[in-house]
């Protein structure tokens, strides 16, 4: 069996843009972030993949922007469990 990881950062917090470490502090993304994620679209075969991030709103917020509607903490997706990206709306 194969397994394929695909890894992605979050996209950018305020303290990004001022260059300052983040660690576990819970920054948001910004306005354009958001915007920027969101205009993104996860290709073929990745969008059936199952996604995952850590708790971290800027982690999180980056996965659903790309993913556009369903929720990507591993914690909290038990209720889609099973689908894949393209089939939550």
């Amino acid at each position: 069996m194969l397994l394929t990881i695909g890894i992605t950062r979050h996209f950018q917090t305020d303290w990004n843009a001022e260059h300052l470490l983040q660690g576990r502090t819970d920054r948001p993304l910004t306005d354009e972030a958001r915007a920027r994620a969101k205009a993104l679209s996860i290709p073929p075969p990745w969008d059936e993949a199952r996604l995952i991030a850590t708790p971290l709103s800027r982690a999180r917020d980056t996965g659903l922007e790309l993913a556009y509607s369903h929720m990507v903490d591993d914690m909290v997706a038990e209720s889609f469990e099973g689908f894949a990206v393209r089939q939550i709306n």
